[in-house]
């Protein structure tokens, strides 16, 4: 059965339930918690080298539809998994390639990521490609399938083998064109998950000095005791291992300082986690996970990037307005990475109590000059970006505000400066203002003065009228 959103309407093409069972999660979950078994549909693409032969280059490589079947997933009891239109499976097609693969012994923690992955708009990258266990003989056709849920969700990768089919007494199962392999009635090619690596954070931020743990984990038959542990980083072309770990022996190797796995989870919950202390800019990469056990390997990939937000100030801190003279006001945005930092210096007029909604907005200052980035020794950058204060195009009053973008901030930082008039300019100011508060009090006086002597002699000429 199909899955259908809950908050929303949207078809869905890529998520699906075809039954769902009561059964014990898994025994290697880690925390155990109470599952729903469901299947889920997948579109999926089949890999194969073009030329036949290992090459570096893309189109070496061809790519054909495909349809994988994850049955008896375990998902959270809690999921909201209420309304199901029926899945139909094509009609018999031998040229179809559909894997119907059950995960019971090799589980896939999180699955529930792909469930409401179309849902939430989420694109799932599905590849398949053919696979070979090492020091296995076997006429067993092997498959290795690699499950990654952009924009945040499960990663998987897992090894697959074939399954044993039996047609009709006296009839041999029809087969699949392309690869060769029996089908199952229905038309699928039945593969059973026999090793799956995992992780729930296929992309990691961190700032300077943290500790870093990267998820990584693996599921798999019982039976699986020798296990081995890589990890490895590249970045820019460079390559190097990170540390090293058997647990036959319970023995690694850190060529990281400081980098470690738990030994005790690795045994008790197939825990193979990287701890990475006081995590610098040098540390920063594609991180590998490498796992090991008896003939099967798999691995995981980890984007890690450091993002250390800058600081910023204006220099100077005051600035006072001068006739005739030309002043620089620098934005120093300093320590931070990446290189990615925008600056966008505005300028807004001077502010009264007359202003009012309708005043002009704060201008963009077009002419921006700049600094060479500076590196420190810890990998961070420094960089300053000023603008030239000229008298004749602000007034004292006007505000200068520097705004910096970057990729470890949520929002832009910001630093303003208002422009003052110089302490000499003040004084002449407040005499100014306080000799023409006093003309005006001493013309006001003559005037009230001159009012009243005039109220006085009509009042006289009054009475001598009145007399006569």
């Amino acid at each position: 059965m199909y899955l259908k959103c809950a908050l929303s309407v949207c078809a869905v093409a890529l998520c699906a339930i075809l039954g769902i069972a009561g059964s014990d999660p898994d025994p290697s979950a880690d925390p155990p918690a109470v599952l729903r078994l469901v299947d889920i549909v997948l579109e999926c693409s089949l890999v194969e080298e073009g030329g036949g032969r290992l090459s570096m280059f893309a189109s070496a490589f061809s790519r054909q539809p495909a349809t994988l079947v994850l049955r008896k997933v375990g998902v959270p009891e809690h999921e909201t998994l209420d309304s199901y239109t029926e899945y139909q499976p094509p009609p018999f097609d031998p040229e179809a390639l559909i894997f119907e693969v059950e995960v019971t012994s090799a589980s896939i923690p999180g699955a529930e990521s792909l469930l409401h992955a179309d849902c939430n708009e989420q694109e799932v990258t599905c590849e398949i490609s053919q696979y070979y266990p090492q020091d296995e003989v076997s006429e067993t056709a092997w498959f290795i399938c690699s499950l990654q849920v952009e924009g945040g969700g499960v990663s998987a990768t897992m090894v697959m083998r074939t399954q044993p089919i039996t047609g009709e007494v006296g009839m041999e199962p029809q087969k699949q064109k392309k690869l060769d392999l029996p089908l199952s009635d229905s038309g699928t090619i039945q593969l059973a998950a026999q090793f799956n690596v995992f992780t729930s954070m296929p992309s990691v931020s961190t700032a300077l000095g943290g500790t870093v743990l990267l998820d990584c984990g693996f599921t798999g038959e019982q039976h699986i005791q020798e296990v081995q542990v890589e990890w490895r980083v590249q970045h820019k072309g460079n390559g190097r291992r990170v540390l090293h770990f058997r647990s036959d022996t319970n023995e690694g190797v850190s060529d990281r300082p400081g980098a470690q796995i738990d030994s005790a989870r690795l045994a008790a919950h197939r825990n193979a986690s990287l701890f990475l202390p006081g995590f610098r800019v040098v540390d920063e990469g594609t991180y590998i996970c490498i796992v090991t056990a008896g003939p099967y390997q798999a691995q995981q990939v980890i984007q890690v990037q450091v993002q250390e937000p800058p600081s910023v100030n204006l220099v100077p801190e005051a600035l006072q307005l001068q006739e005739g003279v030309t002043e620089r006001l620098s934005c120093e945005i300093n320590r931070y990475y990446p290189l990615d930092v925008q600056v966008v210096w505005t300028q807004s007029p001077s502010s009264s109590p007359s202003s009012s909604p309708s005043s002009p907005p704060p201008s963009h200052l077009p002419h921006i000059y700049f600094s060479s980035h500076r590196q420190h020794p810890d990998g961070t950058y420094s960089l300053s970006a000023y603008v030239l204060v000229n008298p004749s195009t602000c007034d004292a009053g006007t505000t200068f505000t520097c705004s910096v973008t970057h990729p470890s901030l949520s929002e832009p930082l910001t630093a303003s400066l208002t422009l003052t008039l110089p302490e000499e300019s003040r004084l002449w100011l407040i005499l100014g203002v306080s000799m023409a508060t006093l003309i005006f009090i001493f013309a006001a006086y003559k005037l009230v003065l001159q009012w009243n002597k005039g109220t006085v002699a009509k009042k006289g000429q009054l009475k001598n009228i009145k007399v006569n």
